[in-house]
């Protein structure tokens, strides 16, 4: 069985997954007429790569093989993709893609969002139990042993909405709909 054609570069992967993806929105610049498409993928201390596509007819195929997804680092990165021909070069798309770590091979793994270990930590520190790491959680520069309890209680009340707006977004993509009650007045 073969994988479903992405029509261009994922938004995440999973490390250790092959990516496949056919670019067919660069029609100024078809692959049949001698035009070479390239991905750059970087991350803030870490360059994963300059991947060549394959033409198919006016399209290019790009594949990343699995063996070479598998050594890359859980995190966020940022991709450039060019055109060139005879020495010019020409930025066609940029974006940014999310490389998920692969529980099949991790032996630990904290899938908590930033929020949510925010949010984790300031609730430590308000019931006394923080670690020694939750209470060195710095935010803006400050600690969270810095902040006042008002403060505290402000930002608890916060990372909640954000937390919780994550969660609702995460319910819609998996196709499960909401929990927020919609009500109807008829008149």
């Amino acid at each position: 069985m073969a994988a479903p054609t992405l029509y261009r570069i994922p938004t995440t992967i999973v490390a250790g997954d092959t990516m496949a993806w056919t670019d067919d929105r660069f029609s100024d610049y078809p692959a049949s007429e001698g035009w070479t498409l390239t991905t750059e993928i970087v991350g803030s201390a870490t360059d994963l790569g300059t991947f060549t596509a394959s033409a198919s007819g006016d399209n290019y195929v790009t594949t990343i093989a699995a063996a070479t997804t598998a050594g890359w680092a859980a995190a966020d990165y940022s991709y450039q993709q060019f055109v060139t021909l005879d020495g010019a070069r020409y930025l066609v798309n940029s974006g940014w893609i999310t490389v998920e770590a692969d529980l099949a091979t991790a032996t630990t793994h904290d899938g908590r969002s930033h929020v949510k270990t925010t949010l984790d930590a300031i609730e430590a520190v308000l019931e006394n139990k923080a670690t020694k790491d939750q209470a060195s959680y710095s935010i803006a520069g400050r600690a969270l042993t810095a902040y006042s309890w008002e403060e505290l209680i402000a930002m608890r009340s916060k990372y909640r909405q954000w937390y919780e707006a994550e969660q609702q977004a995460w319910r819609v993509e998996q196709g499960l709909g909401t929990k927020r009650r919609i009500t109807t007045r008829f008149t």
